[in-house]
């Protein structure tokens, strides 16, 4: 005999526990419906009891409960039908229900007649809600483990760098009371690997000046607007001063207060030392370039003297061509001190003094002392002075220098047999003079720069970029201005504008006295 006929079941026990129960023979006929499943379904044991189930609920034919059944019918071990039994239940149920999740376990049973499964349908409704709510509550803690982890990498990849770069790093409280130093910090700095850093003050390794600074300036700054960054010396463990630039970032607590403030200070001390070895490098260069310059601008008159003196060799017994060309060797002479005393002021800055003179008379002298260099260079000098005479109130041999200047560089750029123009008129209260050639000229980008010192497009030819630097100097001297106007093939006209003194009274002596 089947061990499953063992015993014979009471029912009616079962019409008492607080689960749905339901037995089934083998051809899927009620033999049991206790009194839970009434409650829940609305049918009556009466009504179900004999009745084929599938009948009543056609999802019992289902390929996937029909299955999970015949197991319980063949002797199998309990299973799990859950949702597929409870699909089956609630799609005919009669009237509402309150539970929305069961859990339905099936085991196997004789009553002597036949074999039989019998299976416990259990509202899990609050369980499963709070098995789901475990689950969201599982899942966030997994979120929150695995950005917990990666946060703890990052830091430590952080930790990392901030630990291997040579820069020095740390971190300070409001007071500057050292709360993290990184290894470079430690040992550019000399605290031993023992020392507790909390032991140590900001200020303990700050140069005097810069503690001042960081104390007064720095660390207000960043309290106040969240960073900061300049430059600040510190001391080495053998007290050397470092120069460092640094920066200082704020870092709020969470009451939005600041609580600490982060240094960054990268050692400069050899760019320090490099840009003092260029500026050097430089003054050395400026001095050979200014030496050259000055050499440039005496060359001009000293040419003018080398000419007047062989003139006057070649008429010795003409006694007035003599003294004429004795006259111009002592204005070349003059000049050659003037341009000397210009240089000087030109890199001092200083002001020169001026008397009133006749701007016409003074371009006429101009003209005449570039003579021999546009006779050389085939080149004829233009002069308009049609307007008479222009009373101004000038330094005549530092204004006889620029005008030199601007028609031996008209002439230097005209092409041989070229022509240069110099033309004087008035415009309201101020003088122009107006410059202009023929010649090669220069792009935008190289007349932005024509005032520069010791920019010059006349490299080859021996031209230092003083001339003009030192031109521009005088005219602004002068209360005056300088404009270039030049394209490329098309020529340079440069525009010279000087105010006028009314009241003055053209000096009648000699410009050069």
């Amino acid at each position: 005999m089947d061990d499953r006929q063992a015993n014979i079941p009471s029912w009616d026990a079962l019409n008492y526990v607080p689960i749905g129960v339901v037995v089934l023979r083998e051809d899927f006929s009620v033999v049991h419906w206790n009194m839970c499943l009434e409650e829940w379904t609305g049918i009556s044991s009466s009504e179900m009891l004999g009745t084929n189930v599938v009948a009543r609920f056609p999802g019992f034919a289902r390929p996937d409960v029909t299955g999970r059944i015949q197991t319980v019918f063949a002797g199998g071990p309990p299973v799990v039908l859950s949702s597929q039994l409870h699909q089956c239940i609630i799609s005919r149920l009669d009237k509402e229900t309150s539970f929305q999740e069961v859990m339905v376990m099936g085991a196997p049973a004789n009553d002597g007649d036949g074999f039989l499964a019998v299976f416990a349908i259990q509202d899990v409704t609050d369980l499963a809600t709070r098995i789901r709510g475990y689950w969201v509550i599982n899942k966030r803690l997994e979120h929150e483990i695995t950005e917990r982890t990666r946060i703890d990498e990052e830091r430590e990849r952080l930790s990392s760098i901030i630990e291997a770069t040579p820069d020095l790093v740390g971190f300070v409280d409001r007071e500057g009371h050292v709360q993290y130093f990184n290894q470079a910090a430690r040992r550019i700095l000399g605290i031993p690997a023992q020392a507790r850093l909390q032991d140590f003050h900001l200020g303990d390794f700050l140069s005097e000046r810069s503690a001042k600074i960081t104390f007064e300036t720095a660390l207000p700054e960043t309290i106040r607007n969240g960073s900061w960054k300049g430059e600040v010396a510190w001391l080495s463990s053998d007290g050397q001063e470092i120069a460092t630039a640094m920066v200082l970032q704020a870092h709020d607590a969470q009451d939005g207060q600041v609580e600490a403030v982060s240094a960054i200070a990268h050692d400069i001390s050899d760019l320090r030392d490099a840009e003092q070895s260029l500026q050097r490098a430089e003054r050395l260069a400026s001095i050979g370039t200014l030496a050259a310059g000055i050499a440039h601008e005496i060359n001009n008159p000293l040419g003018a003297m080398l000419l007047s003196a062989e003139y006057a060799l070649q008429k010795l017994d003409n006694r007035t061509v003599v003294e004429e060309s004795l006259e111009d060797i002592l204005s070349h002479v003059e000049r050659c001190a003037q341009i000397v005393r210009s240089v000087l002021r030109f890199s001092r800055n200083d002001y020169s003094k001026k008397t009133g003179h006749d701007l016409s008379n003074l371009l006429h002298r101009a003209k005449d002392l570039t003579r021999h260099q546009a006779q050389q260079s085939g080149v004829l000098v233009d002069l308009d002075t049609s307007v008479g005479a222009c009373c101004m109130t000038i330094n005549p041999l530092e204004m006889e220098q620029v005008f030199v200047n601007l028609i031996v560089n008209a002439v230097e750029s005209s092409k041989g047999g070229g022509r240069v123009s110099v033309k004087l008129d008035l415009a309201d209260d101020r003088a122009r003079v107006v410059v202009e050639d023929q010649g090669v000229g220069m792009p935008a980008e190289l007349r932005s720069r024509v005032f520069d010192p010791f920019f010059t497009t006349r490299l080859h030819s021996g031209g230092t970029g003083l001339g003009l630097s030192i031109v521009h100097g005088i005219v602004r001297d002068h209360g005056g201005s300088i404009e270039v106007w030049s394209e490329p093939e098309k020529g340079t006209r440069v525009t010279v504008m000087l105010p006028r003194n009314r009241k003055g009274q053209a000096d009648a002596q000699d410009p050069r006295r």
